[in-house]
Parts: structure tokens; sequence; C-alpha cells
């Protein structure tokens, strides 16, 4: 094919601007919605703390400049015709390198298998150039469609390239969802923190920990604690103290609220939340709430009535109550009757037909999955699940 042929210039050069529109979308989306807050929390381990990385403007940046590497590297090895995509791989490799960031990050930032692995790619490049440099046309340009018979081998490239970048980046859902959840609480946005990753099965204990926090922050933390998979006890309550320096949303702050931090570096979180409790920091509604959701979480009924007690006035018949502090209470007073006045008739109800559903079968684990569609999210059910394992 003669490229000095008017046609020939524009067909090369429209090729040139679908490939770079095509690689500018998926690199900005890709770091912006997918990666982005994975790249945050790569910048925060790196600078100690000190940056707060934007994943828009991050996202623009990165990758302008991978860009600018693709447009330097075909100015100097010229690929054209159907093998122009090529001159794409370097930046496709090294935007896999950066969003490659894993759960390491929090204790020790390294490039692991890259260190080898990124070398290797640019001595692949260096090699399919000199291939495809010198692999004759396969097509003339009198036999029309000449476009699409260019176009076509370059956009298969591509759609490789983009295999090759999403298998070698982070897929991880459960730090992508904690390293969102982080930047939304960070910015005091609960409701979006909330949202995020909430029909998902797959949480740790950070993420957990947030939600809470996020609950509480929106006065809602015994009214919908168990609307949310609780895997950690009392747990996963609190943050450790150990990820101050790696957390975009620090634990340090978390336990400023409380006045008070844990005396060593694994201390049991209801021990901590008990010798708080001890203390005048105990007036403060947030130690009290953290306390008696400890207590609910680590299935200690006494222990939390006795509290809830000194926090409510549980001999008032009509006392309002949070959602999950009213179906502990209620199944505590069905086995102590008359201890105290609280009565709540829907909420008793509710839980005579989870007994009854619960009973008519003989197996606890059928019981647990026949009850699960209409009592999943009660204080109720959880006991009895926690109760099996």
């Amino acid at each position: 094919m003669n490229y000095n042929h008017p046609q020939a210039q524009k067909t090369a050069a429209f090729v040139r601007v679908v490939c770079g529109f095509l690689f500018c979308f998926f690199s900005f989306f890709f770091l912006w919605k997918i990666q982005g807050y994975v790249m945050g929390m790569a910048q925060h381990v790196l600078s100690g703390g000190l940056t707060v990385y934007s994943p828009l403007v991050g996202a623009g940046i990165i990758t302008f400049l991978l860009l600018l590497l693709q447009i330097l590297l075909n100015r100097i090895f010229r690929l054209e015709r159907e093998w122009h995509t090529v001159s794409f791989f370097p930046s496709f490799f090294t935007l896999a390198m950066l969003t490659s960031v894993n759960a390491t990050a929090y204790t020790e930032f390294s490039l692991g298998y890259w260190i080898w692995f990124y070398p290797l790619c640019w001595m692949l490049f260096f090699c399919a150039v000199s291939f495809f440099k010198h692999l004759p046309s396969t097509y003339d340009e009198r036999a029309g469609g000449v476009a699409a018979k260019m176009l076509i081998p370059n956009l298969i490239i591509f759609l490789l390239f983009i295999v090759f970048c999403i298998s070698f980046s982070n897929t991880d859902e459960t730090l992508h969802h904690q390293m969102q959840m982080e930047y939304m609480v960070s910015q005091k946005d609960y409701d979006e923190a909330l949202e995020v990753g909430k029909g998902s099965k797959t949480i740790n204990r950070e993420t957990t920990a947030l939600r809470a926090y996020s609950l509480y922050k929106k006065d809602e933390l015994g009214e919908r604690l168990f609307n949310y998979p609780q895997n950690y006890g009392s747990e996963g309550l609190l943050l450790d103290l150990k990820d101050s320096v790696r957390m975009i949303f620090q634990p340090m702050d978390l336990y400023r609220q409380f006045g008070a931090y844990p005396r060593f570096h694994k201390e049991p979180a209801l021990e901590f939340l008990e010798l708080l409790d001890l203390s005048e920091k105990a007036r403060q509604p947030m130690a009290e709430q953290y306390l008696l959701c400890a207590y609910l979480l680590d299935r200690k009924i006494d222990k939390f009535v006795l509290k809830l007690s000194e926090v409510y006035n549980l001999n008032d018949s009509v006392v309002e109550l949070p959602r999950y502090y009213g179906e502990a209470l209620v199944m505590y007073l069905r086995r102590n009757p008359g201890r105290y006045a609280y009565r709540n008739e829907i909420l008793e109800t509710n839980y005579a037909d989870y007994r009854n559903m619960a009973r008519s079968v003989r197996s606890s684990t059928l019981a647990l999955n026949k009850t699960r569609r209409d009592f999943g999210t009660t204080y109720w059910w959880y006991y009895d699940a926690l109760s099996k394992e």
C-alpha cells in the first residue's frame, strides 16, 4: 500500500484518532471509577499520609501522561497500518502496574513481581515492534474497505491489551469497598459510605468498623447495625490502631472521639469498651452505644440489658428503643418475664412468629435457612446463627 497517497494518509490518521480516543476513554474510566480509591491508597501510603488523592484529577493526569508515552513511542518507531495499536502496549502495562496495588501496601509498599515483569514487558514490546514493522501488508487500497481492514486488527489488539491490563490490576472487591468507604468517611459522607458494597457478602473488619462508625454518626447504630453482615463480633466495631498512618480515615480519629486509646496493640474491643465504661468517658453517648452493640455482637445479653437499663428507663412500658435494642430486650424478657415493664407488642408478635417458624423444622441448620428470608436481618436470627457456629 502506498502511504504517500492522500487517502492512505487519511485512513492512517483516522485509525490513530480512534485508537487514541478508545485508550483515553478506557484509561480515564478505569482509573476514575474502578481503581480510583486503590490509587488513592497507594498515594496515601507512599506519601506517609501527607497528600490526598483525587480520583477524578488523578485519572486525568495519569491518562494524559500515558497518552504522551504512546505518542512519543509512535514517533520513534512509526507503527502504522493495522499494527498501530502495538504502540499502546507500554501504556497498558504501565497502567496495569500502577493499578496492581494490593492490601500488602498497608504494611509495606513493594513492586513485587513487577520488578522483573515490567522490564520483560518492555523487551516484549521491542520484539513486537521489530516483528510488525517488517511484516508486509496483506491488502491494497484498490480492493476497497481499507479503513475497516486497517481498523479491525487494531481493535482486536486493543481488546487483548484491555484484558491484559485488567488481569494484572487489583480486582479485590473487598479492598475496593474498603478504600471507597475510607474515602467517603474521611469526607464525612456517611450516606454514601453506607451504600458501598451494600449487597456484597465479601467484607473485612475495616469495612465493618467503618460502617458502624457511619451508622453512629447518623444516630442509627442500634437501629441498622444488623442490616449488614457481622462476621467479627465486637472486634468489628473498632479499627486497629496500628493502621493510623496507612488508612485514609485514620483509626486515631475514631479513638479521639472516645477520649481514650487501647492500652496495647491488640487489646480486645470489648475489654477496651468495658474499661472505658468504668471511667467518666462512659458518659459519652458514643461510648455507651458502642458498648451496647458490643454486648449484642458477642451475645452477652445479661450484660447488655444491665447496661441498657442504665441508659434507658426500662420501667417505662412505652420507652422508645432502637430496633435491635428492642429485639434483644424482648428476647431477654421472654426468658426473664416481669424483670422490666417494657412492652412492645409488635416486636413480641414478630418474635413469636420467628420462634414458631424455627420450631417448625427439627434441624437447627434447616431452621436458620428457613427463617433467613423473613428474619435474616433481626437480632434473633443473628443470635441463633452465632450460637450454631
